[in-house]
């Protein structure tokens, strides 16, 4: 035993705690080596060391052969660092250790070199002090400052503005007379008799987020109307909401760990609410609205730092950030520990975030998802744009993001993408973002998705709106000219068009195999599967409808590859995993055909039997649009392969193996299982879990059933033609499944 436990001790003391295998849940240690970063300067991220074992952190990197000009930086209390000065293209090096306690430093983690390029975006971090100081320390703190609010006020001679303060009163008398904000009562906590998801669970889980968001939303809005008019009428409304909810107990039902989806919300606009209206308010008012916040704010703190930091792969975590720093903006210098907060929420924008998505734009967690966060962050980047004077949209990955959505959502498609939520979205879901992200960057062609989308007023609050009245929109320009065909393949998306202006003209191919993220959180879509959108029809889609997140329709079917257009071994599926990842290993565009590859190793599936799953797909756009699968998988030992399909609208007419038909709206696909001989083909509208909430569903899944072995090739050809019943258009009420909750 004492043999084994000093062995154990000598390898601990040789192996530096810093550089242990990542993790599929970790971050890593960045940036990684041999890492090229097209931004400056490097943020830094290392894995944290035990507060009962060091203090802090020591920070070296030089230039690579400028040893005489290294940078030390010491006394670093978060596992993550960001320069205030850019660094020059080339190559760099650099280190980290712990500072103990007792003053001794831990081992040194390996050296490891990246590359900062030529066309790095410059994005340096402020020293603490700077974005302190430029924190302004009269009110407003959000959106505008006391000298904007006037020169806006008073319209400038910009009708552009009179109009914006025109709907602010309008808006404003609407919410006076808003029957919901005449009740304020705390919202009630769960009951024993309301088991985690259950349909009551969920009633009372998104009403009390709901009335949360209206209560909260409409003093913000009334509290700005106040600022900008002066009247009287909106401050008290405004004032009511606020004392009254500022009275529920803050660690209750809507408590962030109680309920998140009201806890964020109540941190944001309740902060807004605060800084629009703090010279309307007594000292009062301000000393218990700051310590109800002060509360909220530590709880959410707490939640999320310092671990978001180096296991950030969390999907709410991800905009409770920027809801605290909303709060530690407002209240700092009346919370003492809104400092804290701000050191954390801006060490995390500039070293961690954004880690859903990466410098070419994609997004893990799909379409919906994207629209949900991206408006959250980019109304968030805007409340500060003008108070900092720092544009949180510089980061490459907003410089081309927009395109992850041109190239998925064409103009008259409904629900397009993978991931939750994804059959939900409608264009107007991306006006407004895409809107703002075409202003920010000057580019035309999100311009023009913009204008087929709309600006999004419906979703966009006044003091938001008259911010944007100073951004205006480049000049649209059409995408006809791009590629049709785009990878995202940081995301392990590929999307292949035929057309990017119409839908009712588009054949789109959507393809995944995710290297970083696997099948985690809400992109769930099963590695090496596949979507066939057509003439404005969704033919093949995943299967499902989400009824509510977590439950077992949503955990036993739809996080199950079954549930996509992919094959299994065996009854084997991909587990819902970080680490269960694919990878795409080959993709080219040309206008008539693209083709695109991806491979699933021997990685994290429930029963462990595919060691290896190659799957190739060749798509020619000219007619007959063809799409040609090749699936080559490997296992263990022998078992049946099932290869799956699902199609939303009609049942598959079955003729045989070589000839299967599927209709949806305007499309039809005539499917021919070329290779093997012999499979066993059927089709169920039934799901082997049932779905919940009250939610109707009827889909189509058609499985063909391979004989045993453990070594198969697959060939699948699928043509594409317009449906000549409908003249190539599509049906409307396509989605049969309504309603449905948001979590």
């Amino acid at each position: 035993m004492l043999s084994a436990l000093t062995a154990s001790m000598a390898f601990l003391a040789a192996v530096s705690y810093f550089d242990v295998p990542v993790k599929p849940e970790e971050y890593g240690l960045r940036p990684a080596h041999g890492a090229v970063l097209n931004v400056t300067p490097a943020p830094f991220v290392w894995r944290p060391l035990s507060t009962n074992a060091v203090g802090s952190y020591r920070l070296i990197y030089w230039k690579q052969g400028g040893w005489k000009d290294v940078v030390t930086v010491s006394g670093l209390v978060h596992n993550v660092y960001c320069p205030a000065e850019t660094m020059a293209p080339g190559k760099w090096n650099w280190r980290v250790c712990g500072e103990r306690l007792n003053g001794r430093l831990t081992a040194w983690s390996e050296t490891r070199q990246f590359t900062i390029a030529k066309d790095a975006v410059p994005f340096p971090r402020p020293p603490d002090a700077e974005l302190l100081a430029r924190i302004p320390r009269t009110h407003p703190r959000l959106f505008l400052t006391a000298d904007t609010a006037k020169v806006l006020r008073d319209g400038g001679g910009d009708d552009a503005i009179r109009k914006v303060l025109q709907a602010t009163n309008q808006r404003c008398r609407q919410l006076l007379r808003n029957r919901r904000l005449a009740d304020l009562s705390e919202p009630p906590c769960y009951t024993d008799a309301m088991p985690s998801r259950s349909e009551a669970w969920k009633r009372r889980w998104s009403g009390n987020s709901s009335y949360v968001t209206a209560c909260l939303s409409a003093a913000a809005e009334l509290a700005f109307g106040w600022r900008m008019t002066g009247n009287d009428a909106y401050g008290r409304k405004a004032l009511e909401i606020m004392r009254t909810v500022a009275k529920w107990d803050p660690k209750g039902a809507t408590g962030y760990l109680y309920n998140d989806e009201c806890g964020m919300p109540f941190a944001s606009f309740f902060s807004r609410a605060y800084t629009f209206l703090w010279y309307y308010l007594t000292p009062e008012d301000r000393r218990a609205f700051s310590e109800m916040m002060r509360i909220r704010g530590e709880e959410m703190y707490h939640h999320l730092f310092p671990s978001m930091f180096y296991r950030p792969y969390r999907s709410h975590g991800n905009r409770a950030w920027h809801y605290l720093n909303e709060a530690a903006i407002v209240f700092r210098g009346e919370i003492p520990e809104a400092e804290k907060w701000l050191r954390a929420t801006f060490d995390y924008v500039w070293c961690v975030h954004p880690v859903w998505g990466d410098e070419d734009g994609g997004w893990h967690e799909g379409a919906a998802y994207w629209a949900s966060y991206m408006n959250r962050y980019v109304d968030w980047s805007y409340s500060l744009k003008d108070i900092i004077g720092i544009d949180f949209l510089a980061k490459p990955f907003y410089r081309r993001t927009g395109d992850f959505i041109l190239y998925q959502e064409v103009p008259g498609f409904r629900g397009g993408g993978f991931s939750d939520c994804a059959e939900r979205t409608t264009l107007e879901t991306f006006g407004w973002c895409m809107s703002a992200l075409a202003a920010n960057t000057r580019n035309g062609t999100w311009a023009w998705y913009a204008g087929k989308a709309g600006l999004g007023e419906r979703r966009t609050p006044p003091y938001l709106r008259i911010l944007l009245t100073k951004d205006m929109l480049p000049p649209a320009c059409s995408p006809d000219g791009l590629p049709s065909s785009k990878l995202f393949r940081g995301s392990g998306i590929a999307v292949m068009n035929t057309c990017l202006t119409d839908a009712s003209n588009d054949v789109q191919v959507l393809f995944k195999s995710s290297p970083g993220r696997g099948t985690w959180s809400h992109g769930y879509d099963a590695n090496n599967s596949f979507h066939l959108n057509a003439y404005g029809a969704g033919l093949f889609r995943h299967a499902g409808y989400r009824d509510c997140s977590g439950s077992p329709f949503h955990t036993r079917y739809m996080h199950r590859s079954e549930s996509c257009n992919t094959v299994t071994a065996g009854g084997d599926s991909q587990k819902f995993s970080l680490g269960s990842v694919g990878r795409i290993t080959r993709f080219t565009t040309t206008p008539t055909e693209d083709c695109v590859e991806g491979t699933v190793g021997d990685v994290e599936w429930v029963k462990g039997l595919v060691t290896n799953f190659v799957r190739s797909i060749r798509f020619r756009k000219t007619e007959p649009v063809t799409v040609e699968i090749r699936d080559r998988l490997q296992t263990r030992e022998p078992t049946s392969f099932t290869w799956h399909l699902h199609t939303p609208e009609r049942p598959f007419d079955i003729q045989g193996q070589h000839a299967v038909r599927a209709v949806s709206g305007g499309a039809v696909a005539m499917v021919d299982f070329v290779e093997p001989a012999g499979l066993t083909l059927s089709q169920t509208d039934e799901f082997p879990v049932p779905i919940g909430h009250g939610i109707k569903l009827v889909q189509h899944h058609l499985s063909a059933v391979s004989a045993v072995t453990n070594d198969i090739e697959f060939v699948t050809r699928i043509v594409v033609s317009r449906n000549p019943s409908t003249g190539g258009c599509a049906l409307d009420g396509q989605a049969n499944a309504s309603g449905g909750p948001t979590k």
